[in-house]
């Protein structure tokens, strides 16, 4: 019962400290997109954007890597007697490629616009970022030793 207690204690305390990282690299990522004039507003605003074509290029690339699907697939549609699944086929390939490489250029453009000062905060965001996510990580392990393991309907019975 002793070392249940001291568990449950540790989790807490577990649980305290990640809430309290969260807090403050969130206060970091806002005291960094904070402005103090206009042209650190329009550079603040030009990053998010770069920021959202980034994350949209990463989508986009995953998303044509899963559509291109296995092997096996691709060896069937070729091996395929109706000329129409080839070319439906390749139509979805060169649509998603396509999209890849324009989205891909934009964040190109983008970054070739974005001076080294704003390229160093573009960093500094993404570490913020994956700091917060690895500490809410660590905040749901915490959360779960607390929790109670058994479903809702087991504990009434």
């Amino acid at each position: 019962m002793e070392k249940a207690l001291l568990d449950l204690t540790d989790a807490e305390g577990e649980l305290k400290l990640s809430e309290m990282k969260i807090d403050e690299k969130e206060r970091e990522l806002t005291e960094l997109l904070r402005a103090e004039n206009k042209e650190q507003a329009l550079e603040i605003s030009f990053l998010l954007e770069m920021k959202e074509a980034e994350d949209l290029t990463k989508k986009l690339a995953i998303e044509a890597f899963m559509g291109g699907d296995s092997i096996s697939s691709a060896a069937y549609l070729l091996d395929s007697e109706n000329v129409g699944d080839l070319i439906f086929r390749r139509a979805i390939l060169l649509e998603a490629t396509e999209a890849v490489e324009k989205q891909s250029q934009d964040y190109a453009v983008m970054r070739e616009a974005a001076s080294a000062s704003m390229l160093d905060i573009a960093d500094q965001i993404d570490d913020l970022l994956a700091d917060i996510l690895d500490e809410k990580g660590r905040r749901t392990q915490a959360e779960e030793k607390i929790l109670p393991n058994e479903s809702p309907d087991k504990q009434y019975q």
